[in-house]
């Protein structure tokens, strides 16, 4: 029972972790809109949820490998 716990518990952090960096294009999306008066295309909005994510594991990685996890695993908190 401890095992899926830990699991579930894994799972919602890496949700939280990729719906953070969805919610951080979504609100750049809404920035250039207010501000500049256009939206960005939704390949646009992919790049840079995914270079965020991938910021963040290679934060993670990088944390991992000198041996300072710590709370923060990666760019995000969670």
């Amino acid at each position: 029972m401890e095992a899926i716990k830990k699991w579930v518990l894994e799972g919602v952090k890496v949700a939280v972790r990729y719906g953070t960096f969805a919610f951080l294009s979504a609100l750049a999306d809404y920035g250039s809109t207010t501000l500049a008066g256009t939206t960005l295309p939704n390949e646009v909005k992919w790049a840079i949820t995914l270079g965020l994510a991938g910021l963040d594991k290679v934060v993670y990685e990088w944390r991992k490998e000198v041996g300072y996890e710590g709370k923060w695993k990666g760019i995000s908190p969670v």
